[in-house]
């Protein structure tokens, strides 16, 4: 019997399959190389774009930081200035073991509105002449606006002013009536003109003026205010750049002070029963600060006394202190706010009297009471009643609110309507303390007026909330202190005006030499007692007091 042996053999490549393989090969490789080219190229492109890019974004910003006028396209073309700011028309950058040089062109177009030039539109398009092929341009564009070349006002002087008291510090003309404004103006753009103004704070009078010549920077105006009225005014000052755009408005507030104010005028006076009332027109003057009304029973000033009308503020004036059938004659006076008093208003007279009809006054105004507010003292009261027969009644005419200093002498403040139950003294915040009465008159021609309400008071508006700074000044190493802040008396405060019974903690720590800390919303109207407490090098406390609102510790 025949049996068989499977062998395992190892057979290489014969000759000819050999070279068949190779040549395989080779077409493969063949068919690639276009590809491994194809994106080699592919790669160089996007790299020299990427530098591109970086190269016209420096160029954009080289531009924005010259000034408006020198962004031409002269100079950003030019060897001399486009070489000292990092310009022209070529761009070397690195590039492997070498360098590579970028072409750079430019574009500016001025944009133009209304007849001026409002910006420049600026383009930079970077681009290279080598390999690859095409040739790719980057290109970026941008708006540069003219509005940030302006010149800037920095400070207003005003001369002369007065060294004395009362009218220290104000603007006080000499008998020539001029007053020297200087404005200081950056030098950095080049200016056209400078446009001055003066606004009295009432709205009565205004003056303007266009200097075109400065020396260094300041810019004078000689402003002849003799028919300027004393009080406050807004001094402004704009500087125009050459192109014609105004940079920014520097103002101040300064009072003008020339002497007394001149007379009230249109002095009028008419008789109710027990009374006469005064109108007049306020003088042509922004500081006046009352008025002052004298009263005689003849024509001659010199026998005239005043009347107790505390600082009167009204153009309107009821003098209620005046018996029917008796002759007056009343003057009027304006006092300004450094005690200049007008000559006297020319007289206006009257004779009060009881007329035919309604006689009888009106009821009390009811439940009168007062209420203080941040700012103003709120009054209110219920409505009064015009009495009926034996006369035909007139009809309500409205309130007459009064006020004092001292409870004792009350002078007229204002009148509302017949419908008004409340009315609202705008005093302003730490205002001294009044006492008010409200009195109910009617419409009759005898303006027939009921008794006072009882007056209440005192009251007063609060303090505005302050801030006290407390500055450590010592000195040396070991010198922090730790402060407390306590009313006068009463509560200790946190920095945020909170209160307590005792100091807070933890303690409010202020460094040696320059440190501070600040304690807000303290009551304004209160006193208070600063500690400060040093526990090393030599330990010790110190107190002092507030106000003054800002405490130094030495």
């Amino acid at each position: 019997m025949r049996s068989w042996h499977l062998e395992d053999r190892e057979r290489g490549l014969t000759l000819v399959e050999l070279l068949v393989t190779i040549i395989i090969a080779g077409i493969a490789f063949a068919a690639l190389v276009p590809v491994f080219v194809s994106a080699l190229q592919t790669t160089s492109s996007d790299n020299a774009r990427t530098v591109a890019l970086g190269v016209a974004q420096d160029k954009l910003e080289r531009i924005r930081s010259l000034q408006y006028e020198d962004i031409t396209l002269e100079n950003l073309n030019s060897g001399t200035f486009a070489t000292a700011h990092g310009l022209g028309n070529a761009a070397t950058v690195p590039s492997g073991s070498g360098t590579k040089t970028y072409n750079v062109s430019y574009e500016v177009n001025p944009i133009v509105d209304s007849g001026l030039e409002q910006y420049k539109q600026v383009t930079v398009d970077v681009w290279w002449d080598g390999n690859p092929r095409p040739v790719k341009h980057t290109r970026l564009r941008t708006d540069i606006y003219r509005q940030y070349a302006v010149p800037g006002v920095f400070s207003i002087q005003v001369a002369p002013r007065s060294t004395t008291d009362p009218t220290r510090d104000m603007i006080v003309p000499g008998v020539d009536h001029i007053i020297t404004i200087s404005a200081y103006v950056d030098t950095a753009v080049v200016v056209k003109e400078v446009r001055f103004k003066v606004v009295a704070g009432n709205g009565s009078y205004s003056q303007s003026f266009k200097q075109t010549v400065g020396t260094s920077g300041i810019y004078v105006w000689s402003w002849s205010a003799d028919a300027a009225p004393d009080g406050f005014y807004t001094i402004s000052a704009t500087a125009m750049s050459e192109a014609g755009y105004f940079g920014n408005t520097w103002k101040v507030v300064e009072q003008l002070e020339t002497g007394a104010p001149p007379a009230p005028t249109d002095l009028t006076a008419t008789a109710g029963n027990q009374s006469v009332t005064l109108d007049w027109e306020k003088p042509d003057a922004g500081d006046i600060d009352y008025y002052e009304i004298w009263r005689s029973e003849n024509a001659d000033l010199a026998t005239a006394s005043q009347l107790p009308t505390s600082d009167l503020e009204a153009i309107q004036y009821t003098d209620s202190s005046v018996v029917n059938e008796t002759h007056y004659y009343y003057w009027v006076y304006a006092v300004d706010l450094v005690g200049n008093r007008s000559p006297a208003s020319l007289p206006a007279t009257a004779t009060p009297t009881l007329l035919a009809g309604d006689q009888q006054a009106p009821t009390v105004p009811g439940s009168f009471t007062a209420a203080v507010q941040a700012t103003s003292i709120m009054l209110s009261w219920t409505p009064s009643q015009d009495v009926p027969p034996p006369e035909p009644q007139a009809g309500l005419g409205g309130y007459e609110i009064f006020r004092s200093p001292d409870g004792v002498t009350f002078s007229y403040l204002d009148t509302v309507g017949a419908l008004a139950t409340s009315y609202s003294d705008n005093v302003g915040s730490e205002s001294p303390q009044f006492w008010y009465q409200v009195r109910a008159v009617d419409a009759s021609p005898n303006l027939n007026r009921s008794d006072f309400t009882a007056a209440v008071g005192p009251l007063k508006t609060p303090a505005l909330p302050k801030t006290l700074t407390v500055y450590n000044d010592r000195t040396g190493a070991g010198k922090p202190c730790t402060v407390t802040v306590r009313a006068v008396g009463g509560l200790y405060y946190d920095q945020d005006g909170n209160t307590s019974l005792a100091p807070p903690s933890p303690a409010v720590s202020i460094d040696s030499k320059g440190g501070s800390a600040q304690w807000r919303n303290l009551p304004g109207d209160l006193a208070y007692t600063v500690t400060a407490t040093y526990a090393s090098g030599n330990p010790r406390t110190i107190t002092q007091n507030a106000p003054p609102w800002a405490v130094r510790f030495q």
